[in-house]
């Protein structure tokens, strides 16, 4: 699987841009210095300084837009991890329940299959977003087979299997909503908008600072717009880059097993 930039340290995503988005401000502004009569270069300077405020207010609105959806996706993930805890455990505690002691180890370990398949192999997957074939959809294939085949038993009592059906189609919703919950990302329309929108108010910040000798504000200015699209980056994708969901509850109650 290939890597993207979601999948980049923060700090090398923001240092990339900022080169960027700092070289394209102070080109922008050599260029009008060496290309412009000085009346141009005043005019230019201007206005883009009466522009800045509305660029920045659109960079604001964008980068604002693609927070609340990925910090909206990272919250859904974050739930989805601790509903299948809860769910797994509720597997577990129908399995302690079986009289017939051996049936319930077999059943067990199908459930501890499962589990270490999604904290071990189905990490790389839900990080990249790609859920359509995990590691851990045939071990719960298995262990669901295992349970229907032992539940819908003759020897096996009602209420035993009762709960144990009913805790195993519960587990089988919450997987579903784990994998699906994986893929959400930030469309890549929302992006190019950020994107775009950033480095036309880097072009406009080197414009506005053509008179100045030293622009260590406008230099500032592309760090401030680096560091918030870093961070937009690091938020998409819930199980991958530098911000994730936290795994370790339902890595706990796999290791418990």
């Amino acid at each position: 699987m290939a890597v993207s930039i979601t999948e980049l340290p923060i700090w090398f995503t923001c240092l990339v841009l900022f080169l960027i988005f700092a070289a394209v401000a102070l080109l922008s502004r050599a260029f009008a210095r060496k290309k412009l009569s000085d009346a141009a270069r005043n005019d230019i300077e201007s206005h883009a300084g009466k522009m800045i405020a509305g660029f920045a207010a659109s960079f604001a609105f964008f980068t604002g837009v693609a927070i609340s959806m990925t910090w909206g996706a990272l919250s859904s993930a974050q739930s989805a991890v601790e509903d299948l805890t809860a769910k797994s455990e509720q597997v577990g505690w129908a399995i302690g329940n079986i009289t017939d002691q051996e049936e319930a180890e077999n059943l067990q370990q199908y459930l501890n299959a499962y589990l270490q398949s999604v904290i071990g192999p189905d990490r790389a997957y839900l990080a990249a977003g790609s859920t359509a074939d995990l590691p851990s959809d045939q071990t719960m294939d298995k262990m669901q087979d295992a349970i229907h085949a032992f539940a819908y038993a003759p020897r096996t009592p009602n209420s035993e299997s009762t709960a144990l059906v009913s805790s195993a189609q519960a587990l089988g919703t919450s997987n579903a909503t784990f994998a699906a919950v994986a893929e959400r990302a930030m469309p890549g329309l929302m992006a190019l908008l950020l994107l775009v929108t950033a480095t036309l108010l880097s072009i406009t910040v080197g414009l506005s600072s053509i008179s100045i000798q030293r622009p260590f504000l406008a230099v500032l200015w592309c760090f401030l717009i680096a560091l918030s699209i870093s961070l937009v980056f690091a938020l998409d994708h819930p199980f991958g880059g530098d911000v994730t969901v936290n795994l370790q509850p339902l890595v706990d109650y796999a290791n418990a097993g």
